[in-house]
């Protein structure tokens, strides 16, 4: 399985948590927490795209590969299709994002989901689970997304989805590399700018977001300090 490239999105600046992604961790920088993960896929390649030099200089020690970035993008996936857009990736290609806060995914899991929309043709997707904690429903920093009986999203939001059955939405995304084009050509919509959530601009634009659904994923994005010590126990309870 190697059809497909990991493309990790890095904006060092963020208004929840300062510079969380150059935070360190038992010697490790949050970042490169996911970008070992990323390598240990099947992934055909893994590039961290960046604004931050510091980032960029990190990665690139590592013998990783970079890319800087304008700074200013909408959206990662914004950020993610300047790169594609400079790369030779071919057309028929899936690319997979993976948030630069997402250090504890199961690479396995990555590989799956990646033959999944590449074996159901889809142009575009993501993953969900069901929520884990008795407060997930009241928790603003956890997304929740509800599916129609295809496993087609109806909506995403950081509030409750009243009368729907609402799934944890994980943050990581695959495209083909055409989609991708189509949806850095669309304005962002209003849904996505009211709620900061990117994939909005694709339902209000009339386009389905596939959910591949996982079990038993202790993967969580690292937003807040409370994320951060949570990551700190998991780390010391392995």
């Amino acid at each position: 399985m190697s059809n497909y490239h990991i493309v990790i999105p890095a904006r060092l600046n963020s208004s929840r948590l300062e510079r969380k992604l150059l935070i360190g961790i038992d010697g490790k920088a949050l970042i490169e927490r996911t970008w070992d993960n990323s390598i240990k896929t099947s992934a055909k390649s893994v590039v961290v795209v960046t604004d931050s030099k510091e980032i960029f200089a990190l990665i690139s020690s590592r013998g990783g590969n970079a890319f800087m970035s304008l700074s200013e993008h909408e959206s990662g996936t914004d950020r993610i299709a300047e790169y594609v857009q400079n790369s030779t990736i071919p057309q028929k290609d899936i690319i997979i994002n993976v948030q630069g806060d997402e250090p504890m995914f199961e690479p396995q899991t990555i590989d799956s989901f990646a033959e999944h929309i590449k074996v159901n043709n889809h142009n575009y997707g993501s993953v969900c689970k069901l929520p884990t904690s008795n407060g997930f429903l009241s928790d603003r920093n956890k997304v929740k997304v509800a599916l129609d009986k295809h496993n087609y999203a109806i909506d995403f939001s950081r509030e409750e989805i009243k009368g729907q059955k609402n799934y944890h939405h994980v943050g990581v995304y695959a495209y083909t590399k055409s989609f991708l084009e189509v949806f850095t050509d669309l304005k962002s919509s209003p849904l996505e700018v009211k709620r900061k959530l990117e994939q909005l601009r694709a339902i209000e634009n009339g386009f389905k977001i596939n959910l591949f659904e996982i079990d038993n994923c202790e993967s969580f994005g690292i937003d807040t300090i409370e994320d951060l010590e949570k990551f700190k126990e998991y780390l010391n309870g392995k």
